[in-house]
Parts: C-alpha cells; sequence; structure tokens
C-alpha cells in the first residue's frame, strides 16, 4: 500500500514537519544513489512523494517511541541550558568589570596616599627654610624620606 504524506499525519496524529524529521532518520539508512526509489519511499516522475508499507511502519514506529516524544523535552531543556549560558556569560562580565573597578580603587588609593604625602612635605618645608642653610635642608629630606622607606 502507499501513503500520502497527509495520510500518515492523520492516521498518527503528527505533524508534516514530524513526519519529514522521520525521512530525514530513514534517508541516514539509505545508500545515496538509492534515494529516489528505496524500501521506505519513492519519488514519482512528477516528483510527489510516497511511502511504503515498511516506511509507515518506520514512521509509527518512531512516532510511538516515547523516547522520541523525549525530543521536545529536550529542546526545552535545551533553551535552559541557553538561559544558564547566558547567566555565566553575564557573572563572567560582572567578575571582569568588578576587578576592573578594584585595579582602579587600588590606583586612586595610592592617588591619595601620594595627596597626603605632598601635604606633609608642604608641611615640613619651612622648616628647611627656617635653617638658613641649604644643606642642612637637603640633610632633612633625605632623612625624612629614608623614614619612609622603611
Amino acid at each position: 500500500m502507499e501513503y500520502k504524506i497527509q495520510m500518515i499525519c492523520e492516521t498518527l496524529h503528527i505533524g508534516k514537519a514530524t513526519v519529514y524529521k522521520y525521512m530525514e532518520k530513514m534517508k541516514k539508512s539509505i545508500p545515496a544513489d538509492q534515494i529516489r526509489d528505496n524500501e521506505y519511499f519513492y519519488y514519482t516522475s512528477s516528483n510527489r512523494l510516497f511511502f511504503k508499507e515498511k516506511g509507515f511502519d518506520f514512521i509509527k514506529s518512531l512516532a510511538e517511541n516515547p523516547t522520541v516524544k523525549d525530543t521536545v523535552r529536550q529542546n526545552s531543556t535545551n533553551s535552559n541550558n541557553d538561559i544558564v549560558l547566558y547567566q555565566e556569560k553575564l557573572i563572567h562580565s560582572y567578575e571582569q568589570r568588578i576587578s576592573f573597578l578594584e585595579e582602579e580603587n587600588k590606583k586612586l588609593l595610592d592617588i591619595i596616599s601620594l595627596r597626603d604625602k605632598t601635604e606633609l612635605a608642604k608641611n615640613i618645608e619651612p622648616l628647611k627654610v627656617s635653617s638658613g642653610k641649604e644643606q642642612d635642608g637637603i640633610f632633612f629630606w633625605r632623612k625624612f624620606f629614608h623614614k619612609f622607606k622603611k
């Protein structure tokens, strides 16, 4: 008996897209030179597709097989996996931003501490002038910076 796609859809209560998916699975087991006419289906001269009894049984077994119907559920979990991947990308980008901000914060703290040191230096500068001798002032600064190095 010959089956059209519409008859298969009505008999098995599945859509045309599902029939074509099952047909792709059938094609994997068929040699390339026998694609037009084989034991599962054939094309007429006007390029119409008809399934043979064995092809109908193959599609029927796939339609009744519960593991094949789980592909819909797998696709929904794949979308969940996409969501998880997107969340991981977001987390990674935020971690990068946080590390960048921490580095910038360290730089700003260094600048602030440098400003504090220059403020201290401005306060101590009058001592150099009051000593009157240039060499005493240089000696004082060497002593002063030597304390900060330790």
